[in-house]
């Protein structure tokens, strides 16, 4: 629930997030706009910009010049970089019998594990179900305490997510997916909850074709799409059902070093 509005996150660490425009069937992918040395007296480089959006032409590559001092270089500049991310009101609310599910604020911390995606681990706390306020919990936690691993992707367009959507053009969509799944106790009768597959959301902020350290990624109605699952088990029949579930969260996301959302 709020855990994956956080993963959000997920988004990258002293990297720069690549989304390959509409015509590109390939995934974005975390990258760096990196300055050039002179060969010679001048640049060579393909970017006349330090966020590497303003494309120097075939002459002016060739001939070389002093405005052309970047080139892009897709991967992370280093080995697994972090990123944190924080929030406050998270919700979840799952279909059927499950009922509303709130967290106060969490915290998460992570790192990118390769070019297009990061593995988070996201700790929600204050975390409650329904008008009683019962507590939820995830087993070994304090009450209210509720973590939630996953995995972040980039969903480019002419790539669909998991519910079959894609971003449209000019929208960067983060995909949370829960790895392998997330299971949490409410109340002292024990209604289980067990949360799988993914929810997405769309980031934004400075980032976006500039070099910033944050970013922000929305969840909810109207943005991106989601695909959140939950086995719930009714503590007093005893039966579990398979229900739908819908995350709200805004959750803001600081980079080890600075990072671009490319367009």
């Amino acid at each position: 629930m709020g855990s994956i509005k956080t993963a959000g996150l997920g988004l990258a660490a002293a990297l720069v997030l690549v989304a390959v425009m509409a015509s590109a069937a390939q995934a974005g992918e975390y990258g760096s706009c990196v300055k050039q040395s002179r060969v010679g007296r001048v640049f060579k480089g393909h970017y006349l910009d330090k966020g590497c959006t303003k494309r120097a032409t075939i002459e002016e590559q060739e001939a070389g010049g002093e405005a052309n001092r970047w080139n892009w270089e897709p991967g992370p500049p280093e080995a697994n970089p972090k990123l944190t991310a924080k929030g406050k009101g998270t919700t979840l609310v799952v279909g059927g019998e499950g009922g509303t599910i709130t967290c106060l604020k969490h915290t998460s911390s992570g790192q990118i594990t390769s070019s297009k995606e990061a593995s988070m681990q996201i700790t929600f706390t204050g975390c409650s179900r329904g008008i009683s306020e019962e507590p939820c919990e995830t087993a070994g936690q304090a009450p209210g305490t509720i973590v939630w691993p996953v995995f972040d992707r980039l969903v480019d367009h002419g790539e669909h997510g998991h519910g079959g959507g894609e971003p449209l053009e000019g929208e960067v969509w983060s995909e949370l997916t829960l790895f392998p799944n997330a299971e949490f106790t409410c109340g002292s009768e024990g209604a289980t909850f067990l949360v799988f597959d993914s929810a997405s959301g769309v980031t934004s902020g400075k980032t976006v074709d500039a070099m910033s350290k944050k970013a922000v990624t929305a969840f909810g109605a109207g943005k991106a799409e989601q695909n959140l699952e939950v086995f719930f088990t009714n503590p007093v029949t005893t039966k579990q059902e398979r229900l739908h579930a819908s995350l709200t969260a805004e959750d803001i996301l600081k980079f080890e070093e600075r990072v671009e959302i490319r367009l």
